[in-house]
């Protein structure tokens, strides 16, 4: 049997992906609004979203990198839980988890997808989740979420039938494992401390300066600064301008959707619709998650008292900031922080689609 093409390959990750995020999402968030645990569920859903996230899909899957995902991702939500409300403690656990997820980069681009993951969970707990629940209760959450993604990987893995690359190499030889990380400490150490001072110390700056969600700063800058700073322009500017239109696009669905269950059915088609255009073209995804998370986290933290239009000016103030701040740091310590990723192409980006 002749090997796929690379588009037929694509499409098998789109299918991978369209049957598991939904699946990730909908079904602890259905099962907690009936059994009146809404809030759990989507606590469940969130932490589902990211392990799952970290999941390359069928050629590149790596159940260690994936185990060690799923682990990253539970121990950041427990953490951040329990720095919520403490800016300093915060400012910590989040610079450690983007060490991690610098480290977890420079070995290969699906391990970037874990450390990815797992500094993500660790900001979004650490600036608002942890307000939910305390640590004890998003402890059973996050295991039930982590253990929901594994099981839907392994499921789609087994009865999904998709077309398969033949890979220039064992999978285990392309992702590496993660024993990796202790012999990457040794050498490649510098762009993984910078990019966790850099994020532990804009969150910590934005806490103080900013009113509304101030971690939006910590995400533009981890984007942007994340490609190195040899790129970090180009990214700056794909940055910036995709969310100035996804700020549009939120605005306009706030405005031309009627009621609130149409709002989030468009949400979901917009979540899934992001996940599979970033296979052919990463930059969209900037304009297709903004509108996801401005409506969103309006929707779930009753943020009604903003309007839709300020809020989504503040996202894009924010993302402006956090850009800046990556600029600037790419100016300050040039190309002496960046080394040759041992992941190939795309493992400068953390693995981010």
């Amino acid at each position: 049997m002749s090997s796929p093409t690379p588009t037929r390959a694509r499409a098998a990750l789109r299918w991978d992906l369209a049957a598991r995020v939904p699946m990730a999402l909908a079904l602890p968030a259905l099962v907690g609004a009936a059994t009146g645990h809404l809030g759990a569920g989507l606590a469940i859903a969130t932490v589902a979203l990211w392990v799952s996230i970290a999941d390359p899909g069928p050629d590149l899957r790596s159940w260690p990198w994936l185990l060690f995902g799923a682990v990253s991702v539970v121990s950041a939500v427990v953490l951040g839980a329990m720095a919520f409300g403490d800016p300093a403690l915060g400012a910590a656990v989040i610079a450690l988890f983007h060490v991690l997820h610098g480290a977890t980069g420079r070995v290969s681009a699906v391990a970037g997808l874990a450390g990815s993951s797992a500094s993500t969970a660790a900001l979004v707990t650490a600036a608002a989740l942890g307000g939910y629940a305390g640590p004890a209760t998003m402890v059973p959450l996050a295991l039930a979420g982590a253990g929901w993604a594994l099981a839907l990987s392994l499921l789609t893995g087994r009865y999904l039938p998709t077309p398969r690359l033949t890979l220039p190499a064992p999978v285990a030889a392309i992702t590496g494992h993660p024993s990796a990380l202790l012999d990457m400490a040794r050498s490649e150490w510098r762009f993984p401390l910078l990019l966790g001072a850099a994020t532990g110390g804009a969150y910590l700056l934005a806490v103080g300066v900013m009113d509304v969600r101030p971690y939006w700063v910590v995400v533009a800058l981890a984007a942007t600064l994340r490609a190195g700073p040899s790129s970090v322009k180009g990214s700056a500017r794909d940055t910036v301008v995709g969310t100035i239109a996804g700020a549009v696009l939120a605005t306009s669905l706030v405005h031309l959707v009627p009621g609130t269950l149409s709002l989030v059915l468009a949400l979901l088609v917009i979540t899934v619709a992001g996940l599979l255009v970033s296979l052919a073209e990463p930059r969209l995804v900037r304009v297709l998650v903004t509108p996801v998370v401005v409506i969103a986290a309006g929707l779930a933290t009753g943020d009604g008292a903003l309007s839709p239009d300020a809020f989504a000016a503040l996202r894009v103030l924010d993302f402006a900031v956090g850009a800046g701040i990556a600029l600037a740091l790419a100016w300050l310590v040039g190309r002496p922080w960046v080394r040759t990723q041992p992941g190939g192409p795309g493992a400068e980006s953390g693995g981010q689609p």
